[in-house]
């Protein structure tokens, strides 16, 4: 049941309606996530009783999720169908079921408004909180990587997207806001929220449960993610089989005595991928620490089932972290089911180093396999990635860190 008191399949079946061939008039549902400016967490903390994991609100909290009433009185033309608060970032779910008068970045601007004055308020009524020994901040921002780490949405909610829509007309929007936004937190000292926000917007039928789901999740994620701080790690340089790589997950797993290599043609049939995943769901049973870029169909349903039984993964990653420059970067962290298998363990995600690719032993076995590719194409680097994954089972050297290395 939404929050407004409509079932999961009726605001799907409306969307779907309202929705299909998509207008650029706004209409839609849109995921928003606002953060908290310098990642403050002033709007609630995180805690676990016998009754499980909740999110117990501020006061900041509480005149932040107080506001979001008013953007359906505002807006009548917006339902409110999920929130979620965090310490540091607050998700809503709109459905815009009719064009709306103004730009959705309109909207932002007004809700950032009323909770900056509101938070302007009690900061008036209170000592401005010390953040001298402030809890951990967390992020948490949805960006999802897939298997091949390419920047995508939450795995857990299949096709969503950012939108593309308006692309001049969201900049606009965005610029406006931040000059309004600048005249407001100075009222406010410093204001509540970062500039801008996220947004995404679901596109097909059938996503909205896993959805609601995903941002009800958020504490226990947090929880879980505070509760095993050394898995979710972004290490630099990690050294396995003489390769340098950017690694997160249970980096033991690159030292298990048995390890092998999911490797799939992409012209196997479906039977013949069912008999190659049978084969290697016993061999994991049997304690078989598999290895995989999970390029190829196969590749991906084979990876899928060990994973999904509970048993531990090596994935190698084309792409999978941000740089250390990027904001982001230590706020990072897998999401979905990787964010699961991450946090019991049975999950290290590798992404090699660029300069991996180039070395001679590397490119030789890509050569033999398919002649001269460019190193720039994607082939050339799948290709690469199988050739790294199988020196990775045939090598017995501990995983090692590179003495001084920062990592978060």
């Amino acid at each position: 049941m939404a929050e407004d008191g409509h079932t999961y399949n009726e605001v799907s079946h409306s969307m779907q309606r309202r929705c299909e061939g998509w207008d650029y008039k706004g209409r839609g549902i849109y995921m928003l996530t606002l953060v908290v400016r310098d990642r403050q967490p002033l709007l609630c903390t995180i805690e676990e009783d016998e009754s499980g994991v909740r999110a117990v609100v501020t006061e900041t909290g509480r005149a932040v999720l107080e506001e979001t009433e008013h953007i359906t009185e505002i807006y009548p033309q917006i339902r409110i169908l999920c929130r979620q608060i965090m310490p540091d970032h607050l998700h809503l779910l709109l459905f815009v079921e009719e064009a709306l008068p103004v730009h959705l970045g309109k909207v932002v601007r007004g809700y950032k408004t009323g909770t900056n004055r509101a938070y302007g308020r009690i900061l008036s009524a209170s000592e401005v909180p010390s953040t001298g020994h402030r809890e951990e901040k967390e992020m948490g921002i949805d960006m999802d990587m897939d298997i091949n780490g390419i920047p995508t949405t939450m795995s857990c909610a299949a096709d969503l997207c950012s939108a593309e829509r308006g692309r001049d007309e969201r900049e606009n929007e965005k610029e406006d806001e931040r000059e309004n936004e600048r005249g407001e937190e100075t009222k406010t000292r410093t204001g509540l929220w970062a500039e801008g926000y996220h947004d995404r917007i679901l596109f097909h039928k059938g996503q909205l449960d896993a959805l609601i789901h995903y941002i009800k999740d958020n504490p226990r994620r947090l929880a879980l993610k505070r509760a095993n701080p050394e898995l979710f790690k972004i290490r630099q340089h990690l050294q396995i089989a003489g390769m340098s790589f950017t690694a997160m997950g249970n980096i033991f797993l690159a030292d298990y005595p048995q390890k092998a290599v999911i490797q799939c043609s992409r012209k196997l049939h479906q039977a013949e991928i069912d008999a190659k995943k049978a084969d290697c769901l016993d061999e994991a049973a049997k304690g078989m620490v598999f290895v995989s870029a999970a390029i190829s169909e196969g590749e991906k349903q084979i990876c899928r089932a060990v994973r999904e039984a509970g048993h531990p993964i090596v994935v190698l990653l084309e792409r999978g972290f941000p740089k250390p420059e990027d904001p982001n970067y230590k706020y990072f962290k897998p999401q979905g089911v990787y964010f699961e298998a991450c946090a019991a363990g049975k999950l290290l995600l590798l992404e090699p180093e660029k300069e991996l690719y180039e070395q001679a032993e590397i490119e030789a076995e890509v050569v033999a396999k398919a002649g001269n590719i460019p190193h720039e194409t994607l082939r050339y680097r799948f290709l690469a990635l199988n050739a790294i994954a199988e020196r990775i089972c045939g090598e017995e050297t501990p995983a090692t860190e590179v003495p001084g290395t920062e990592h978060r």
